[in-house]
């Protein structure tokens, strides 16, 4: 019988490791980039296996499960991260992200049903940053041919020639609406790179109105990531 995750303990643990792990140099790595992020200086936090390896209050069958299930566990160390996020230290120009961020804050309850899981902010768009788990330099990286479909999700380290890439592109993450009726925001998180919009406004003030409020897709809203396309042939 397959032993239930915990998810939950498994963010304390990625917390504890955060916060704690220190490079050579005695200095909390992980603690310094957050500060960074926090600053409007970077956006990227790199997650290094072989830190998780080293670090000696981390057991081996939680590396096993960042290895085998990565994607979730990027969404585990980025929800720990949410709660370590430290305060700025430094004075920055506020962005597109930060206006609507206190535009909404400051609409609060107002254009917000709180009960309507349609109007639950994504955590995704709340953040700054992105978190990317990279792989380690130790170990024999596969040829492509022998990747297969149990490897999806996983973190696989492969070895080729790329012979081109894409433009890099915007893929949406969280699609942003506003309804003409009601003029809640409305959201919906994208977990594929085809998504099919939202035309009808699904909150419950639409529902008890009997009415079936438009749609408007907030572009400027939404949360974005960063897309492209790598052609790789195998050696």
């Amino acid at each position: 019988m397959t032993k239930d995750l915990d998810f939950d303990a498994d963010k304390a643990l990625a917390k504890e490791f955060l916060s704690n792990f220190a490079d050579i140099d005695g200095e909390a790595k992980y603690m310094n980039i957050l500060q960074e992020v926090a600053n409007r200086k970077m956006r990227a936090v790199q997650i290094d296996l072989e830190d998780l390896f080293n670090y000696k209050d981390l057991d081996e069958e939680f590396l096993r499960r960042v290895t085998e299930n990565t994607r979730r566990y990027i969404g585990i160390f980025a929800d720990a991260i949410d709660e370590l996020m430290p305060e700025p230290t430094e004075a920055f120009t506020d962005d597109d992200h930060d206006i609507l961020m206190t535009q909404r804050s400051d609409e609060g309850p107002e254009n917000m049903d709180g009960s309507d899981p349609h109007q639950k902010m994504p955590s995704e768009i709340k953040r700054y940053f992105e978190v990317y788990i990279s792989p380690s330099s130790k170990g024999k990286p596969f040829a492509i041919r022998e990747v297969k479909a149990s490897h999806i999700g996983q973190l696989v380290k492969i070895s080729g020639i790329v012979t081109r890439c894409s433009d890099v592109k915007p893929l949406m993450q969280v699609a942003v609406y506003t309804c003409e009726e009601c003029g809640f925001e409305i959201y919906q998180e994208v977990t594929a790179r085809v998504f099919m919009p939202l035309f009808g406004c699904p909150s419950r003030r639409c529902s008890i109105n009997q009415t079936k409020g438009n749609l408007i897709l907030q572009l400027r809203a939404s949360k974005f990531l960063k897309f492209q396309e790598v052609y790789h042939l195998c050696c």
